[in-house]
């Protein structure tokens, strides 16, 4: 597919992620209520997510999966729609307008098929990623280590050749949808005394192996169970499983990293605008003295630098995807637009809680959970100081001291 060929059909898509929404996502929030509201009404005692809850989720995945959303963005020869980099964008943004529920689940990051496994052998592409687009297996991303979190080039994990297979040592953080997937990839030091930039390589490997081990769930303010602390006991994974080429972990990992961070300003603007129109809807229902409070100066200001936010990142993100598709300098314009967008979310939370008054601090409304994830955004996907320092840097500072 490409690309939609008219603004009719992309809006056809975008009125079945409402149809699915409706018709799919609603029924089963309300069947799942008792472990999706409060949150971590659906965790287990050690962090985990009950198993009600993951039948939650999967069910959303498998359902998008079958309509062809949860891989969208896969190529056609491994089941996906192939749909490009600016149509996705646009259907992400419509799909998190609906909030921050099940519907979150219909196209995901780190658990869903990547184009990454594209490297692999076609065995394997049968094995692992066809299984991932059909919403049958789920991945993982283990990169992140103790101690490197922005510098991923402080890496402590090895793998070291051992006849046709490596052995893989070392532990890794933060790793999401590490206690709940089916395969992942590691990245790791295979050339030590390399130059940085070719020192790591990356690998698929099996989760079921009994060398890999989730030692804890660590538990943010969330509350969804999803990351992990892991470690590596001397895996041993097949040389075949290698992803690319040795030494060229690094490049693999950073391929994608502009549409990554555009995915996650799209994620920002379809919340602002659910946002601003929970706010709009709100503050013409509740009334004070006699008037809608929508109808009151500092309601009014809450709600409009939402709607000002929201149109401002839309227009940073459509930009951003624009120099990735034909530009010069798309490292600085994605990081402008997921700088602007983690920060002004965050904002943005706070203003609707604002103007929700004590009912925006309950669960049931929803609200503050926004909040939540905004302030998770603001370190996921490259913390606000590496966007600003990013900036900087394409700016014409050159690199910071020290790095």
């Amino acid at each position: 597919m490409g690309q939609f060929d008219t603004e009719q059909e992309l809006q056809l898509m975008k009125k079945s992620i409402d149809d699915f929404v409706e018709r799919e996502v609603r029924p089963v929030e309300e069947e799942y209520e008792d472990v999706l509201i409060p949150d971590y009404a659906g965790l287990q005692p050690d962090g985990r997510l009950k198993d009600r809850t993951l039948e939650a989720i999967n069910t959303i995945r498998r359902k998008s999966a079958e309509t062809g959303f949860y891989g969208m963005h896969m190529p056609e020869s491994v089941g996906g729609m192939d749909v490009g980099l600016q149509q996705q964008l646009d259907l992400i943004q419509h799909i998190y307008s609906h909030g921050f529920g099940l519907n979150v689940r219909m196209v995901e990051a780190g658990a869903g098929p990547s184009t990454v496994y594209m490297n692999l052998d076609d065995d394997l592409v049968d094995e692992f990623l066809r299984p991932a687009v059909r919403a049958e297996k789920t991945a993982c991303f283990a990169m992140t280590e103790s101690s490197s979190g922005s510098d991923a080039l402080d890496m402590r994990t090895t793998a070291t050749k051992d006849g046709d297979e490596w052995v893989v040592s070392g532990e890794k953080m933060w790793i999401t949808n590490a206690p709940y997937a089916d395969f992942g990839q590691v990245y790791a030091v295979t050339d030590p005394d390399a130059k940085k930039s070719r020192r790591i390589s990356a690998f698929l490997f099996d989760t079921s192996d009994p060398a890999f081990e989730v030692k804890r769930v660590i538990r943010i303010l969330l509350n969804d169970g999803d990351h992990a602390e892991v470690a590596f006991n001397d895996l041993r994974i097949p040389d075949r499983y290698l992803m690319g080429e040795r030494g060229r972990g690094l490049s693999l990992a950073l391929e994608n990293i502009n549409e990554t961070r555009l995915k996650q300003t799209a994620r920002c603007a379809g919340l602002m605008d659910y946002l601003a129109d929970r706010c709009v809807e709100y503050a013409n229902d509740r009334t004070s003295w006699g008037a809608p409070i929508g109808q009151r100066q500092h309601v009014r200001r809450l709600v409009a630098d939402i709607v000002a936010w929201q149109a401002t990142a839309e227009t940073l993100l459509q930009r951003g995807t624009w120099e990735v598709e034909h530009g010069t300098n798309a490292i600085q314009a994605c990081a402008i637009a997921n700088r602007f967008a983690t920060q002004k979310l965050f904002e943005a939370a706070d203003n609707a809680i604002q103007v929700f008054g004590g009912n925006g601090l309950t669960h049931e409304y929803g609200i503050e959970r926004i909040l939540r994830r905004a302030r998770v955004m603001r370190v996921s996907e490259g913390t606000i100081e590496m966007q600003t320092e990013t900036i900087a840097k394409e700016a014409g500072l050159g690199r910071a001291v020290g790095m």
